[in-house]
């Protein structure tokens, strides 16, 4: 039993640990200096642009979805 609650208090504290740490530098953060990308990662102020940290979100084809959705196509009527 000893040995289970150690080991979920050490889990716990892991996670605490993730939630402040740049993904991409290991770089300990504070919360205001937290920035959370669309890949759902948190990264530090110099880490916090896509180009920065590689990111595996698509941005192209989000984008290509946001035009077909704001841009109905547009059919002349027939005289």
């Amino acid at each position: 039993e000893t040995d289970t609650t150690n080991n979920k208090i050490l889990n716990e504290e892991s996670k605490k640990d993730k939630k402040n740490v740049c993904e991409f530098c290991n770089k300990k953060l504070r919360i205001t200096a937290t920035y959370k990308c669309k890949c759902n990662k948190i990264f530090c102020a110099a880490h916090r642009y896509s180009e920065c940290h590689n990111c595996t979100y698509d941005y192209k084809q989000q984008g290509k979805k946001d035009l077909e959705k704001n841009n109905p196509l547009v059919v002349k009527d027939k005289i």
